[in-house]
């Protein structure tokens, strides 16, 4: 039904959203308001499409179905460094410092 890399790309998103709902949780100690699931409702498409379009274009599915190695290693945080500070500026852009800077720091970590 699905391909390998239909299964690695939803893979992909289910981390890179479980990790940002992660970051939150850690943020506010396990306990989620009405304002911070706003927030999270609000800019989870924008990290979840910068994460992916860095991933793709650093080229993190070209190699990953058989083996891992130490370049894939690098590419993979070079992919999620830059993603962590892609979002971290389009979200301070979009929401006007409005959001929890610690998150846009532990997001990139727990990626």
């Amino acid at each position: 039904m699905f391909t390998r890399s239909g299964i690695v790309l939803i893979a992909d998103c289910a981390v890179i959203l479980l990790s940002f709902a992660a970051a939150f949780l850690l943020r506010f100690d396990l306990h989620l308001d009405a304002d911070s699931l706003d927030l999270i409702g609000h800019t989870w498409a924008f990290v979840l499409v910068i994460y992916l379009i860095t991933a793709y274009v650093r080229g993190l599915y070209r190699g990953l179905y058989y083996f891992s190695s130490f370049p894939d290693l690098i590419r993979i945080a070079q992919s999620v460094g830059l993603a962590g500070i892609a979002s971290a500026a389009t979200i301070m852009v979009v929401r006007q410092g409005e959001f929890p800077r610690s998150v846009l720091i532990l997001h990139p970590v727990l990626a």
